[in-house]
């Protein structure tokens, strides 16, 4: 299964935790997704309910993610060649993002999603990860996601 979502990518956001007051004085803590957050999923979940299967994927499944963020409009500091090098490298995957967001929360973002998009039947039958997982830069920021089986057959034992 490929999906490709055209939208720019975003993290997983940190819950936010607040304070209910109760008019008789009392108080209670209440943790919640901010609206930003409900949004960016709500977004996500469009897209993917075009691909979601009529049973929800279950056994060992590989994961393949490549995020493709916005390229920047200047060279970063660390990098010692010109804006057109900059460039040219960066559209290559040559140079690729280090910076927020991590990788592990563009992946929560999805794995969450595919979920509840009951994609699959939850996000711990990833059992591992495609090559060329990962942030790359582009002039079209879009998520692309592919699922396949895990086939113990094509690895080679690891010890």
């Amino acid at each position: 299964m490929k999906i490709v979502i055209p939208i720019k990518p975003t993290a997983q956001m940190r819950t936010e935790v607040g304070v209910i007051k109760f008019r008789d004085g009392s108080t209670r803590g209440n943790a919640h997704k901010k609206k930003q957050q409900v949004s960016n999923e709500n977004t996500i979940k469009a897209f993917l309910a075009q691909y979601k299967p009529a049973k929800p994927l279950s056994g060992a499944l590989l994961l393949g993610l490549r995020v493709y963020l916005p390229l920047l409009k200047n060279k970063p500091k660390w990098f010692t060649g010109t804006a057109k090098e900059f460039r040219a490298l960066a559209l290559k995957g040559v140079v690729r993002p280090i910076s927020k967001p991590d990788m592990d929360n563009l992946t929560k973002q999805i794995k969450d999603c595919m979920t509840q998009c009951e994609i699959w039947t939850d996000d711990s039958r990833v059992v591992g990860y495609l090559p060329h997982f990962g942030k790359y830069y582009s002039e079209e920021p879009r998520w692309e996601i592919e699922v396949v089986p895990f086939h113990p057959e094509l690895y080679q034992e690891v010890r």
